[in-house]
């Protein structure tokens, strides 16, 4: 499994946590604005739509925070790319630091046909570094994988420059709303014990 097979693989679950979660909002505002009993007359329907909603956010983190985990560990196997220190490997012209196979401008070097197949379709991209990569590979890595650093030589990435049409900037702000669920979540037990401990200290528990 390579990187470019967990983005495509975290892209159907992000999709599918989008629209459950858009769905179960929109069901939320719908009974918020007393709509709802135009399609169901029901008194499960909020229930239903914040189950919904719930869902989405929920397995939208989860995919984010696996498909965190897995990058790391797959772009450092390639050898292009290591967390803490140097590439094991030397990055050669035409060469995605994410995946390790030739970009677009190199791919008569591969002999694999279903490799060939693969990659013909797929541009690539040119970061302000001047290192080439696969444009999934490299949107993969930053917008999905929440880096903002080159693979390989670490320069800090213009995320803007992804962000070529309205679909991109919503997909951005949604991963900001799936990375804020997660800091609540985790965040939530010490913020209910810092209110505690304030109401005990001024004596108001």
């Amino acid at each position: 499994m390579t990187p470019r097979m967990v983005y495509k693989w975290y892209s159907v679950v992000y999709n599918t946590s989008f629209v459950v979660g858009i769905a179960g909002y929109a069901v939320v505002l719908l009974v918020f604005f007393g709509l709802g009993s135009l399609f169901s007359s029901e008194p499960g329907v909020m229930q239903f739509g914040l189950l919904l909603l719930s869902y989405g956010l929920y397995f939208g983190v989860l995919g984010r925070d696996f498909v965190e985990i897995c990058s790391d560990r797959m772009a450092a196997t390639v050898g292009y790319y290591s967390e803490d220190g140097f590439p094991r490997k030397h990055l050669n012209n035409n060469i995605c630091a994410v995946c390790g196979q030739a970009t677009a401008n190199d791919i008569g070097s591969l002999t694999d046909p279903q490799q060939k197949a693969m990659f013909v379709d797929d541009t690539a991209h040119q970061l302000a570094c001047k290192h080439v990569f696969h444009e999934k590979c490299i949107r993969g890595w930053c917008l999905i994988g929440k880096k903002d650093i080159c693979p390989y030589c670490k320069e800090k990435v213009d995320l803007k420059q992804f962000k070529k049409n309205p679909w991109d900037t919503q997909q951005q702000l949604y991963l900001n709303i799936l990375d804020g669920v997660r800091y609540l979540v985790v965040w939530q037990p010490l913020i209910f014990g810092a209110v505690q401990l304030s109401y005990y200290l001024l004596g108001l528990d």
